[in-house]
């Protein structure tokens, strides 16, 4: 486990756009302790926003074991983005992969979807 004075090995940065918030996170290792921080400043980011959507940009190469993908969807889905549209833009993880995670999101009354582009992942966002 990081100790909580070490640097964190990933960087967030986010922007308030037109209809919701863009947030990207970037790092060269992913792990399961390591999603969950960065899923909870989104979550602690949409809510200082007031933010009802948000758009991900995930440029981390490593990608989590299946195993911690489906525990983080669950966890994630508890966390209160139940109320939020999530649009997960993921070009280092295959489709296969995303859609799982998309199916356990979801399955738990979460509104994501993952794309292959950032501007498919807005366009729906932004649709209805």
């Amino acid at each position: 486990m990081a100790d909580s004075n070490s640097p964190k090995s990933y960087s967030v940065t986010h922007e308030t756009r037109t209809g919701y918030l863009y947030v990207c996170v970037q790092g060269e290792t992913n792990s399961l302790a390591i999603a969950r921080e960065y899923w909870s400043e989104f979550n602690e980011l949409c809510r200082q926003t007031e933010s009802d959507r948000i758009l991900v940009e995930k440029d981390i190469p490593q990608n989590l074991e299946i195993s911690e993908l489906f525990t983080l969807g669950t966890e994630i889905a508890a966390m209160g983005f139940k109320d939020v549209k999530v649009a997960l833009y993921d070009p280092h993880t295959l489709q296969s992969t995303n859609e799982f995670g998309e199916m356990v999101t979801t399955t738990r009354g979460m509104d994501l979807k993952t794309f292959k582009t950032a501007a498919a992942a807005e366009t729906w966002l932004l649709s209805d």
